[in-house]
């Protein structure tokens, strides 16, 4: 089969903890290796810290049909500037409404292509049935955190890269609300599953990745 993966960071695989230049920051492939294991054509157009957008345009500039295209979901929060995240007006449900509706536009742009069947993995943003109404795009898993890590709800949004910005006008309640949600994360990713770099699935994790989408869609 043909594949094309796309996403950030954590589509590319398990990432070597110690920086030693570019040819070997990947110590596994993860699941685009899975898949060649398997004998299946895969392209992967992930790339570190890839936006919304960037995903979106590297899609676009497909011209062929693949047989299946698997899109990681990213956070959009990573690619709201600083000077423009904080609104001292909004309430915690602003800020997630505005998450959301990133997504809902993404989804909704994924659907004007023509390279094949598009399915949805939620990596650092968890992916909800929301999102696809209206489409025939479809979640393949919701959520590659809490299919990981048992037991556990994935957190509403990160905040990770604007924590230090925050508006010293900024509501209490919500600051109280957004470090709850930082708390999360941080928790979430200390597991043994995110090392060894404790950011991303290791190959481990990769490989149920695989074995979901496996068991969903390859196996015929």
């Amino acid at each position: 089969m043909k594949i094309l993966i796309a996403g950030d960071s954590m589509a590319m695989g398990e990432w070597n903890p110690v920086w030693q230049g570019p040819e070997n920051q990947i110590l596994h492939k993860g699941l685009e290796q899975y898949l060649l294991d398997e004998g299946h054509d895969v392209i992967n157009e992930s790339r570190p810290g890839d936006s919304l957008k960037k995903i979106f345009l590297s899609l676009q500039e497909h011209k062929q049909i693949f047989d299946y295209v698997f899109v990681f979901v990213v956070e959009p929060n990573n690619a709201i500037d600083d000077d423009k995240f904080w609104n001292t007006e909004y309430t915690y449900e602003d800020y997630y409404d505005r998450h959301k509706e990133a997504i809902r536009y993404f989804v909704q742009c994924l659907y004007t292509l023509n390279i094949g069947p598009i399915k949805l993995i939620g990596g650092s943003a968890k992916c909800l049935d929301e999102y696809i109404k209206g489409t025939d795009i479809e979640i393949a898993i919701p959520s590659i955190i809490e299919l990981l890590i048992p037991n556990i709800e994935q957190y509403d949004m990160a905040f990770s890269y604007h924590l230090k910005y925050i508006d010293n006008k900024v509501p209490a309640n919500v600051v109280d609300k957004v470090y709850e949600q930082a708390q999360i994360f941080d928790e979430l990713f200390k597991n043994t599953i995110m090392y060894p770099d404790g950011k991303h699935p290791n190959r481990e994790g990769h490989y149920k990745i695989y074995q979901v989408l496996k068991d969903k869609y390859l196996h015929a």
